[in-house]
């Protein structure tokens, strides 16, 4: 059988091909979800992702991309994942462009390119992604994809180390190699991008806030 060619194909069609992909592993759904759908009951994108991905929807697209890239109810293939992950990181879904930035940088599904996913990992971080700051933060400190450069990789550090232990240790281990003076351009830089978030709501929030049925689960007052 002949492979598609994912690069050729358009979002609507890509989006509908969702559909077919993963039509085998959805045949065997339980009789209690039968009976939630025929009683129009609604679903997340996460639980039922054709349908939304052939809205279009980042989130379905991810999800299915997600399912392929780690083989869940499917057989594993990072090809189609990343073809998946690129479709919802087009809309700006953070954790997509983290997980295509992720592709690049091993080579799994896409030829490796580590400025390539050093362009993704960024897209994400700006987003208050963690997971895409420590990867970014990463790439700065031992120069892969990007001109090496402690100062951003320590200010991108310290943003993830609110909420991931090895960044706080990567950053400590860092400290200790820098000069007083680009400690203090780095938490200069640092202030900097923190007032710039400040207040804003979380990359996750904000992809929330943008699902059909996650705009119901935020309050509007944050």
């Amino acid at each position: 059988m002949r492979t598609p060619n994912f690069n050729r194909l358009t979002q609507s069609e890509l989006a509908a091909l969702a559909a077919v992909l993963l039509l085998g592993a959805y045949c065997t759904a339980t009789g209690q979800e039968q009976a939630r759908a025929a009683a129009g009951s609604s679903t997340t994108a996460r639980e039922n992702p054709n349908k939304s991905a052939r809205a279009g929807d980042a989130s379905a697209l991810f999800e299915i991309g997600r399912r392929y890239e780690f083989g869940i109810e499917t057989p594993p293939d990072t090809f189609i994942a990343a073809r998946f992950y690129r479709l919802a990181a087009r809309q700006g879904l953070a954790r997509a462009e983290y997980s295509l930035g992720r592709l690049y940088f091993s080579g799994d599904g896409v030829p490796r390119n580590q400025r390539e996913a050093a362009k993704y990992f960024r897209r994400a971080a700006g987003k208050g992604y963690a997971l895409a700051q420590h990867r970014l933060a990463r790439a700065y400190e031992l120069g892969q994809g990007l001109r090496q450069n402690l100062v951003e990789a320590y200010r991108w550090y310290s943003l993830s180390a609110k909420s991931l232990e090895t960044s706080r240790l990567n950053l400590e281990a860092m400290t200790s190699r820098m000069t007083a003076a680009q400690l203090a351009q780095a938490q200069t830089a640092t202030n900097q991008i923190i007032a710039k978030l400040d207040g804003l709501p979380s990359a996750e929030e904000t992809e929330l806030r943008a699902s059909p049925v996650g705009a119901g689960l935020i309050p509007s007052g944050r």
